[in-house]
């Protein structure tokens, strides 16, 4: 006689190391393509194995072709692949030496394009809003709805209109917030926003132009772009961009708060060496 509990019913296997690597890349909602768009700025080869793989059925992957897609996915998450200042940050274009010989990677440089870009958008990134409230306070309700109804405004604006850009696609609704504060906070940027555009023109007006294009505009620079021959002006532009970026860096105090961490680290290491020996 068979002994109890010897035989157990045969339940769902457990999924294999290939199969569980095939479903945690199906849980991922960045497509191949998305992933090898964004590493072909940093890493080229990387790229056009994504794209390779991604043409072939993912049940015909190897353990091998599987690695690479997850961990090309993790690498394309990166928030700073997602826009060209951090671009340039992650391929080393931002890093530099200082008068004092010591290195920086380019990580304020960094944060410095972040803020010029943020106090840009609080200045003039709620024109549309403007206009919406100024139009509805002139001519009732319906008069912005209306402009954006007269014409093809919605279609891709010709390039001689600058207003369209600003109107086109749907209205947002107006703000709650005291529109007269919102002004008034608005106008404190706004000397912010202009101080720090004069820094950028006293560095050059070259600087200036490159990195309001690189930074606002989003236009991308000629050294950006992956396999492209260096050139005079290509590399005139880059230490263009790394002076003004650096510039305006100096200008927002951040190395000063970088070597005030330093100061702070060191306080507290001494601190705990005190402790140590007590």
């Amino acid at each position: 006689m068979a002994r109890r509990g010897r035989f157990r019913k045969a339940g769902p296997r457990a999924p294999s190391g290939r199969a569980s690597r095939a479903k945690r890349f199906a849980a991922e909602p960045m497509s191949l393509f998305a992933v090898a768009q964004r590493l072909a700025a940093v890493d080229p080869e990387t790229s056009e194995q994504i794209l390779l793989i991604g043409c072939r059925p993912e049940a015909a992957w190897s353990r091998k072709e599987q690695d690479i897609v997850l961990c090309s996915t993790s690498r394309a998450r990166n928030p700073n692949l997602a826009y060209l200042p951090g671009i340039a940050f992650e391929r080393g274009l931002l890093a530099f030496t200082d008068a004092a010989g010591e290195a920086h990677d380019g990580r304020e440089l960094l944060q410095a394009s972040d803020i010029y870009v943020g106090l840009h958008r609080q200045v003039w990134g709620r024109l549309t809003e403007d206009i919406e409230r100024a139009l509805t306070s002139r001519y009732g309700p319906d008069a912005f709805e209306l402009l954006l109804e007269v014409g093809r405004v919605n279609a891709p604006a010709p390039p001689s209109s600058h207003f369209r850009q600003l109107v086109a696609g749907t209205p947002v609704p107006l703000s709650a917030a005291d529109p007269d504060e919102r002004e008034r906070r608005r106008l404190r940027l706004a000397d912010r926003y202009g101080e720090a555009r004069a820094v950028l023109t006293r560095v050059s007006l070259t600087a200036l132009l490159i990195v309001e294009n690189v930074v606002i505009e989003g236009i991308e620079p000629s050294f950006l772009r992956a396999g492209q021959v260096r050139t005079a002006n290509s590399i005139e532009a880059q230490e263009a961009f790394v002076a003004g970026l650096r510039a305006l860096a100096e200008h927002f105090g951040l190395f000063d708060k970088r070597a005030n961490d330093r100061r702070k680290d060191r306080r507290t290491e001494a601190a705990r060496e005190r402790i140590d020996v007590v």
